[in-house]
C-alpha cells in the first residue's frame, strides 16, 4: 500500500474535516478505548495532534493550487473529474457531496477557461462534463504536487507503520459508516 492511495483520495475532501471525524469517532468512542486500554492520552492531546496535521496538510496543498489561478472549489472538481471524465454535474454534484448549483458555477468558470467542455446528452437533458487537455495538464501536475507532499508526510514511516495507520483509518471508516447509518435508521 502506498501512501498515494491513502491521502490521494483525501485530497479530494476537505482535510481539516477529515481529520475531525476522525477525532469525532475517538470521543464517541472514548469509553471504549479506555476499557480496553488502548487508550491511555488524553484524548485532547490526540485531537491537537490530527488537527495540526490536517491543517499542515491542507496548508501545503492550499498552497499548491493557489499558485495555479483557479479557486479551490474549482480545482477539486476539475481534479474529481480528471479521475470521472464524462460525468454528468447531478453526478459531480452527487459525488464531491455539494449542490448542483455550485457545480454548475464552478462548471462555467472552468468552462470559460477552457478548462472542462460540456456535452449534452441526445434527448438534451443532461449535461455531461469532459476535462479538457489544458485541464489534464493542470490535474496531472497537481497529482504530481499532491504526491510529493503525501511522500514528504510519511517519509519517516516503515512500510509497518504505514501499513498499521492504514488498518486503523479503515477501521475509523468503518466505523463511521456504521454510524452514518444507525443514523440514517433513526431519521
Amino acid at each position: 500500500m502506498t501512501a498515494r492511495f491513502l491521502f490521494f483520495s483525501l485530497n479530494s475532501l476537505d482535510n481539516s474535516a477529515v481529520f475531525a471525524i476522525i477525532v469525532n469517532v475517538l470521543i464517541i468512542n472514548k469509553l471504549t478505548f479506555l476499557e480496553d486500554g488502548i487508550l491511555d492520552r488524553n484524548l485532547w492531546e490526540y485531537n491537537h495532534l490530527l488537527h495540526q496535521i490536517g491543517r499542515m496538510h491542507h496548508t501545503l496543498c492550499e498552497n499548491t493550487v493557489a499558485g495555479l489561478g483557479i479557486h479551490r472549489s474549482q480545482h477539486r472538481l476539475l481534479m474529481h473529474l480528471h479521475r470521472r471524465d464524462g460525468a454528468t454535474q447531478k453526478e459531480l454534484a452527487e459525488e464531491l457531496e455539494v449542490s448542483p448549483a455550485a457545480v454548475a458555477v464552478s462548471l462555467k468558470k472552468l468552462e470559460g477557461e477552457g478548462f472542462v467542455r460540456k456535452a449534452s446528452s441526445q434527448d438534451g437533458r443532461v449535461n455531461q462534463v469532459y476535462i479538457t487537455e489544458k485541464g489534464k495538464q493542470i490535474a496531472e501536475s497537481s497529482r504530481s504536487f499532491f504526491e510529493a507532499i503525501d511522500a514528504e508526510m510519511f517519509s519517516s514511516l516503515s512500510e509497518e507503520e504505514f501499513d498499521a495507520l492504514y488498518s486503523i483509518l479503515e477501521k475509523i471508516e468503518a466505523n463511521l459508516k456504521n454510524a452514518i447509518e444507525k443514523e440514517k435508521s433513526t431519521i
